[in-house]
């Protein structure tokens, strides 16, 4: 049996058409049997008589009816409707197996340029947290007790300041965002809502994409993109951003971003977000986000795609748990065996805080049965 399908093909008001108004749909539905066009002309007028015949209907093969306005109206309405549903249950869809390996499986590999500085890439990260080391560092982890780490750092990647959280993709390519430390003379208010690009290949740090720059006039919050994250599964990159909130008003903004072009392609407007994750532990796909400003942890869904579903809803918090009781989740991670790993710090918006972080660590089992996340231990 062949599959029947709506496809809008243009807007225009049929040529023959007498005494029409000039807005209208035009749609065709093909199946079995011959094609038909639908041309749906709406009137602006919707007060004018609905006795009067205005509209017409014509088939590709048949005769010219005339219709009353309101049964017109009542058919438009509901091939729009038929139309929206169409392309809603055109979204591709995922096996449950596929959805719980989200976040987990990674199949990353190891940037090219690691091996060539003569590292090994199972023991090596990217950090923008050592010690007297301004932007992005390559640290080897020691291979014995006895040995110390070992640091490289390509000639770009302290070209643009201080950086904050740092993200890879499938091939390597790891993207991260400058953050201001102590002060902001190496951050600028005109650099922090942007993102750079960390060839996997060549090393070479250069800008990857300039979010929208906020108002600079209120008294907001020194801080622009706090979190990344590379969904490998819809190849998106989101990047949360608390340029233009301030102290009191939060006007943060997730960013759905186009790996290729750095274009955004979706926004969730206001929330301040300071990590972002995507899994699918739970059954669902869902984008997790810790609070910059309390100690919850949200999610909102994704499609397959990675485009946002949905509500916001509230998964767990670090509120009272922990040494300090206010930790804001900085890190989201889940591990192989499904539990949330949640690397908790100190956070209110101050640079002089940001400069020495102590951390803590939550780990968050997922209760199956009453659908939500159950606190394990911290450490």
């Amino acid at each position: 049996m062949k599959k029947r399908f709506l496809n809008l093909i243009s807007l225009g008001v049929p040529p023959k058409a007498k005494n029409i108004a000039s807005s209208s749909l035009r749609f065709s539905a093909s199946g079995s049997g011959y094609p038909l066009q639908f041309f749906f002309c709406l009137p602006f007028d919707s007060a004018q008589d609905d006795r009067k015949k205005d509209f017409r209907f014509y088939p590709s093969r048949g005769c010219l009816h005339s219709i009353s306005r309101s049964i017109i109206h009542q058919a438009s309405l509901l091939f729009i409707l038929l139309f929206i549903v169409s392309l809603t249950s055109c979204e591709e869809k995922m096996s449950e197996d596929e959805i719980v390996k989200i976040g987990i499986t990674q199949n990353k590999v190891s940037a090219p340029y690691i091996q060539q500085q003569g590292f090994d890439a199972t023991r090596c990260a990217l950090s923008s947290s050592v010690r007297k080391m301004k932007g992005v560092v390559l640290v080897e982890l020691p291979a014995t007790p006895n040995d110390t780490p070992r640091v490289w750092q390509q000639p770009s990647w302290d070209d643009y300041g201080y950086m904050g959280a740092i993200t890879t993709d499938e091939k390597g390519n790891a993207y991260t965002a400058p953050i201001p430390v102590v002060n902001v003379l190496d951050n600028p208010f005109s650099i922090i809502n942007r993102i750079y690009k960390i060839d996997a290949n060549t090393a070479d740090m250069k800008l990857f994409s300039t979010l929208p720059i906020p108002d600079s006039t209120k008294p907001i919050v020194p801080f622009g993109v706090l979190g990344v994250y590379f969904d490998i599964h819809s190849n998106k990159l989101y990047a949360s951003s608390v340029a233009g909130s301030t102290r009191d008003e939060e006007n943060g903004v997730i960013y759905c971003i186009d790996p290729v072009t750095g274009k955004v392609i979706e926004e969730l407007k206001g929330h301040d977000a300071m990590s972002l994750f995507v899994g699918g532990f739970t059954g669902e796909k869902r984008l997790y986000f810790g609070s910059a400003r309390t100690s919850e942890i949200f999610s909102i869904e994704l499609s397959k795609s990675g485009s946002f579903k949905g509500d916001v809803k509230t998964e767990t918090t670090l509120e009272q748990l922990g040494p300090r009781g206010d930790d804001k989740a900085r890190r989201i991670r889940f591990d192989k065996n499904g539990y949330m790993n949640i690397t908790g710090v100190e956070f209110n918006f101050s640079l002089a805080a940001n400069s020495e972080v102590a951390e803590s660590h939550y780990q968050f089992g997922y209760n199956q049965d009453e659908k939500k996340w159950v606190f394990m231990n911290v450490k």
